[in-house]
C-alpha cells in the first residue's frame, strides 16, 4: 500500500472515530464527574513548547551540545592528521619504495577507517543520549499533566501543539468510550 493510500485510509479511520466519539463526548457531559455547573472541565497542552520551555532539558541539552564539541574537535583532528598524512604521501609517493608506499597506505587507510569508526560510535552515542533525554523529559512532562489532570480535576487533556496531530494526554475514567466503540464496532454487521 503506498503511503498516499495510507494516509487517505488514514484520515478516514480518524474521521469516522471522530463520527462516533464526537457525539458520545458530547452526551457525556451528563454524566460523570462534572463540575458544579455540569460542565467538563478539558485544557490543552503544548508539549512542544513546554519542553522547549524546560529548565532542566534546555540544561542537559547544552552538556550534550558541549560533549559533542569536545567529541568533534577529537574527529577534526583526527581528520586533519589523516589529511595531512594523505598530503605527505602524494607528495613523496615517487621516491618512495613499493614496501614504503604499502606501510604508508596501510598506516592512512588505518587513521582513516578509526575516524570513520570514531565518527559512527560518537553519532550513536549522542543520539542516543539524547533520545534517551528527550524520553526522559517527554515522561516528567507526562507526569505533570497526569498530576494537574487529577488534583485540578480535569476531565480531560489534549494535545496542543498545532503543528502535529493533537491526542489525548490524560482523561478522566469516566469519559473513557474506547470499550463502548470497540463492542459497537464488534457487533456491527
Amino acid at each position: 500500500m503506498n503511503n498516499r493510500v495510507k494516509l487517505s485510509v488514514g484520515i478516514l479511520l480518524l474521521a469516522a472515530v471522530s463520527v462516533v466519539a464526537l457525539p458520545a463526548l458530547v452526551s457525556a457531559q451528563n454524566s460523570g464527574s462534572p463540575s458544579a455547573d455540569g460542565a467538563k472541565k478539558i485544557g490543552i497542552v503544548d508539549r512542544k513548547k513546554v519542553m522547549e520551555s524546560y529548565t532542566k532539558f534546555q540544561a542537559e541539552t547544552k552538556k550534550l551540545e558541549a560533549d559533542l564539541k569536545t567529541n568533534q574537535a577529537a574527529l577534526d583532528a583526527l581528520e586533519n592528521e589523516v589529511k595531512t598524512l594523505r598530503d605527505q604521501y602524494k607528495a613523496n609517493e615517487a621516491s618512495l619504495s613499493d614496501a614504503d608506499k604499502a606501510l604508508k597506505e596501510q598506516d592512512i587507510n588505518g587513521k582513516a577507517i578509526k575516524w570513520r569508526s570514531d565518527f559512527e560510535r560518537m553519532q550513536a552515542e549522542m543520539d542516543s543520549k539524547f533520545g534517551i533525554l528527550v524520553k526522559n523529559a517527554k515522561d516528567e512532562i507526562d507526569a505533570v499533566i497526569q498530576e494537574i489532570g487529577r488534583t485540578e480535576n480535569y476531565d480531560m487533556i489534549l494535545e496542543g501543539d498545532p503543528q502535529s496531530s493533537s491526542g489525548v494526554l490524560y482523561y478522566a475514567g469516566n469519559i473513557d468510550m474506547t470499550s463502548k466503540v470497540v463492542d459497537r464496532m464488534n457487533t456491527a454487521k
